[in-house]
């Protein structure tokens, strides 16, 4: 272990405890990813923060790795201090907070108190469970910012690049708090840290604060603040938005005067608290008076406004062209379009799991390049399918099992007969292969239409996602035909960046855009997932139209399928109409 050469195997974990969501177990063997996994694909618990034990016995069961193999343990969430971003200057604003907070729940303060200091409890005794699990002699804590530098410049494949990491807060090595980081990486090293963003000064704790007055889930919600963005006249709430917004100018971030208030949007549970909070009262008030959509329409022109100031400033100061970048703010893929278009900017390159479950990866690569290194810059990723995949015998099993409830066959040329279906108007589960690193359906665990159809895709939000009507869809697109269909379009395999499409094929794919002519496209090439490129040809055949709406292979509230009976149940309960395992077309046996 004292030698560099003898620094092997290393797994990555995103963190012991239970403060952040979508923890994650990544292995990596001499620098390259062998397996990369969120909990929720195993304990069908969306978000699931508990430690990954599943994904860890998974990742060791499939790499046909042992324990003892394992040469180091990184973890991309270290142990928070919690008080210390309260403490020195900003004292005040949490004496202010606690009044506030004494004042509006009255007797309930003493049960609130309480409830979150049990909280904390089981964080830290499920962190001591898991230690004695992983064994202590070898974790290795890496900064939680530090984790989402590496996750981007790691997979990005830029020599030389400016690594930005924004989300709520997350803790560095030593446990204080901050909500962002800035990296000069080149030389196939992250840099030393060059600028952080205070927590007080938190535009994603702002815009989390936004979409947990909205009524969405806290973590999981911002997408749909996005989502409804583009319905609202941002103008009739911008300026009592702006005021409690952080604001960057002169080259430096101000906070935001309620920034204390905003620590309890970060879970739903906290709802009853916030709202008795100005900061809560204040953004009620805003939706009563004017509507859901102005309010989330503001909160997001506020928030591509400060990042556009930032991202130039940060351009112009450090020269570099390449931004590789991670942390949740940047699943904002409206905000990403933005950066995307600053001068100045080359590349944009944003890790296909960004949230918190990507730090596992981060920490496990940047281990890897301080105690081994990398001598050659890994290649930029183009396929992130590193979950678990089922063999046909497998599939097979899981078939025969439902008995005579549904019936199958199977296929020599699969992807003829589905491009046939989608034709045709049919909702098709689409399973294949190992599932997809992060948040996003690649591919790999779909559901696919046909993009012309608005019709289907009112059935398809009805049946399967049960979701809010303002939510949109994606387009699976070859990527050859990318700049037929989109402005100023760059290859995009993980859904990271939205385009602007153009004029004349609105119509070609109008279930799969956003009511404001954008869309999130997910570029497919023949060598990064042939069978998926296939089926998008083959439909290119039929229609003329290189593309199909794809979306994520899930019930409303539940993760992305990760087995064949997690896709058998969904075909069972009338989500899809048809289901392709592999090879396999099933169906349910009363049609």
């Amino acid at each position: 272990m004292n030698s560099k050469n003898r620094v092997n195997t290393i797994l990555g974990v995103t963190g012991l405890s239970t403060s952040f969501h979508d923890n994650s177990a990544v292995l990596i063997r001499n620098g390259k990813v062998l397996f990369a996994a969120s909990e929720e694909r195993y304990t069908r618990i969306k978000h699931d923060k508990s430690f990954p034990i599943n994904s860890i016995k998974e990742a060791l069961r499939f790499t046909k790795t042992s324990k003892k193999d394992v040469d180091l343990i990184a973890i991309g969430y270290p142990k928070r201090y919690f008080f210390q971003p309260f403490l020195g200057q900003d004292l005040v604003d949490l004496i202010k907070a606690l009044w506030f907070w004494i004042r509006g729940r009255k007797i309930y303060f003493i049960f609130d108190c309480l409830k979150i200091l049990k909280g904390e409890f089981i964080q830290n005794e499920k962190g001591k469970k898991a230690k004695k699990f992983l064994t202590n002699k070898k974790l290795v804590y890496v900064g939680h910012h530090l984790s989402h530098a590496a996750s981007a410049y790691f997979t990005a494949g830029y020599k030389k690049a400016l690594a930005v990491c924004m989300d709520a807060f997350g803790p560095k090595e030593n446990g204080e708090l901050i909500s962002g980081s800035v990296y000069v990486c080149d030389e196939n090293l992250v840099g030393e840290c060059q600028e952080e963003i205070k927590v007080n000064s938190s535009i994603g704790l702002f815009y989390t604060s936004i979409t947990q007055a909205l009524g969405f889930t806290p973590g999981d919600g911002e997408g749909k603040t996005m989502g409804l963005a583009a319905y609202g006249n941002p103008a009739l709430v911008y300026k009592p938005l702006r005021k409690i917004a952080p604001v960057f100018k002169r080259g430096k971030w101000d906070k935001s005067p309620l920034w204390v208030e905003m620590f309890f949007s970060l879970r739903k549970e906290f709802r009853p608290i916030f709202e008795s909070l100005p900061v809560g009262k204040l953004l009620n008030k805003l939706i009563k008076k004017h509507g859901k959509e102005q309010v989330a329409a503001a909160a997001q022109l506020i928030l591509e406004e400060e990042a556009v100031k930032y991202f130039e400033y940060l351009v112009s100061k450090y020269k570099t062209p390449n931004l590789v970048l991670a942390g949740g703010l940047f699943l904002n893929v409206k905000m990403n379009m933005k950066i995307s278009q600053i001068k100045g900017v080359r590349d944009v390159f944003v890790h296909p799991n960004a949230g918190d479950g990507g730090t596992a990866l981060g920490a496990a690569l940047e281990l890897y390049s301080e105690k081994v290194g990398f001598k050659k810059l890994p290649p930029q990723i183009k396929d992130v399918s590193w979950g678990t995949g089922y063999s046909t015998s497998e599939i097979e099993r899981a078939i025969k099992a439902q008995g005579k409830r549904i019936v199958y066959g199977k296929q020599r040329d699969i992807t003829k007969l589905v491009a046939k279906k989608l034709l045709e108007g049919k909702v098709i589960g689409w399973f294949q292969g190992r599932f997809e690193w992060g948040p996003r359906a690649l591919g790999y665990r779909s559901v696919l239409i046909d993009p012309r159809r608005m019709d289907i895709k009112e059935k398809l939000n009805n049946t399967l996602k049960n979701r809010e009507w303002f939510m949109p869809f994606a387009p699976s697109i070859l990527v050859e035909y990318g700049e037929e269909y989109f402005e100023n379009f760059k290859e995009s395999p993980f859904m990271t960046m939205a385009f602007d499409v153009k004029k004349g094929k609105v119509k070609d794919i109008e279930a799969a855009i956003h009511i404001d002519k954008t869309g999130r496209p997910n570029s497919v090439s023949k060598s990064s997932n042939a069978l998926y490129y296939r089926l998008i040809r083959e439909f290119q055949k039929l229609t003329g139209i290189p593309v199909i709406l794809n979306t994520s292979f899930n019930k409303h509230g539940l993760p992305i399928v990760n087995s064949p009976d997690d896709a058998i149940k969904h075909l069972l309960w009338n989500c899809i109409d048809e289901l392709v395992l592999g090879n396999y077309i099933v169906t349910r046996r009363n049609g």
